[in-house]
């Protein structure tokens, strides 16, 4: 299947998302519909903020102040308060006026909401660069089942400093064909809304990452830009949406070590504080296994050479999407292959704790790190990266398998 010429989704196209999106539903019926299921782990603590959210929305009142997590954080960044700017939060909320669910329910409606709304992101995100059709589907199902899918559940820190960044770099790469007021300030409300998580730099290093990676591949291109007053204008107007985005953020970070004291301290001395130490736990190489096996059994070799706990750093998206990646790296001919390719190099060093050795440089290469915690939180923007490849991949096959057809007839 082509791809479609027009913009707009075909038939056929929403069929295919249909398909795969209910199947992924069919397999979270228990934790959906029959409430004998839960999420675990740091999810179990996100209910709290969560329902605070919901009760005061559905009762008429402004989210001011949750007094139920971490003593209502005086003088601190209120998590809750983030959740005005989430559209699937209102969505549920909105919804369950009609439906008359119970808390519970909904705060697991909004968050598998959040994870295929972040794999649709990844969908229409390489549907910009990938030629077929079938290509973009076979992306929107790996992503939806991979490890991402899953870990999300136990880990909602993968899910909070990630579920934008797709849809932010889809914004990005029209913008790489056209600067328009569109699609500058569809990349400045999504990359604003990620920075309203309170783990802002994943993204923000993210798309650091790709930018350095846009300036050593195509500096002519780049360089025009400044060259041209009305681009130059779209883009400030952008920043400019997306720093007020910020301001509740980015306010609470550079006052909140000279005037608050940090309420969480871990044991390890580099997870104490998101500012003392530009870093926190770091993937394993034992994580890499999670390529080849499904996060259970990745796990448990991480966990052992731990010696803690299991990882929350799984790299799993499906042996045949590997292998597809693996041939887009390869055989792919995408003009945008080598960009890709500096971000996975780049994405993995930081997963697996590269700024740390790098030392004082680390903090002026990658200076948006200073919003981040764990550098195992990168395990989403890897497999986003891995995601272009197995779509480029996929293109490749049926490219050859076009061309052995004409051939045989």
């Amino acid at each position: 299947m082509e791809k479609p010429k027009t913009s707009g989704i075909s038939r056929m196209e929403t069929l295919g998302l249909f398909f795969i999106g209910s199947v992924y539903i069919m397999c979270l019926f228990p934790v959906l519909l029959t409430e004998t299921r839960m999420f675990a782990h740091d999810t179990v603590w996100y209910y709290g903020l969560m329902r605070y959210f919901y009760n005061s929305i559905l009762g008429g009142t402004f989210p001011y102040w949750d007094p139920y997590s971490y003593s209502g954080q005086p003088f601190y960044y209120n998590v809750g308060i983030a959740r005005v700017f989430e559209i699937p939060s209102l969505f549920v909320a909105g919804l369950n006026v009609f439906m008359k669910a119970s808390l519970f329910s909904m705060y697991h409606w909004d968050f598998v909401l959040r994870i295929f709304l972040s794999s649709l992101g990844v969908y229409f995100c390489f549907r910009e660069v990938n030629r077929y059709l079938m290509s973009n589907l076979v992306v929107f199902a790996a992503f939806l089942f991979s490890s991402f899918g899953i870990s999300a559940m136990r880990q909602c820190g993968l899910m909070t400093s990630f579920m934008w960044t797709p849809w932010a770099l889809m914004f990005l790469l029209r913008s790489l064909r056209r600067i328009d007021l569109y699609n500058t300030v569809g990349l400045a409300l999504f990359t604003g809304w990620s920075i309203t998580s309170y783990q802002a730099g994943y993204t923000l290093t993210f798309l650091q990452i790709f930018a350095m990676a846009l300036v050593l591949t195509k500096p002519a291109g780049v360089m025009g830009i400044f060259k041209d007053r009305r681009k130059l204008l779209l883009l400030s107007a952008g920043f400019v949406i997306t720093a007020a985005l910020s301001l509740q953020v980015l306010s609470v970070f550079i006052e909140k070590d000279r005037s608050v004291p940090v309420l969480r301290r871990d044991g390890d001395p580099e997870s104490s504080s998101y500012t003392e130490v530009a870093g926190g736990k770091a993937a394993l190489p034992e994580d890499l296994k999670g390529l080849l096996f499904p996060a259970r059994i990745a796990s448990r070799a991480t966990a052992k050479a731990q010696k803690e706990h299991i990882s929350e750093g799984h790299l799993y998206i499906g042996l045949i999407p590997l292998l597809l990646s693996l041939a887009g790296m390869r055989f792919s001919s995408g003009r945008l292959k080598k960009v890709f390719l500096i971000v996975l190099v780049l994405t993995l060093f930081l997963m697996f704790g590269g700024h740390i050795k790098m030392g004082p440089a680390g903090k002026l290469v990658f200076p948006f790190l200073i919003f981040s915690r764990h550098m195992q939180l990168f395990q989403p923007f890897f497999l986003l990266v891995m995601m272009y490849f197995t779509g480029q991949g996929m293109d490749v096959l049926i490219d050859r398998v076009k061309e052995k057809t004409k051939r045989s007839s």
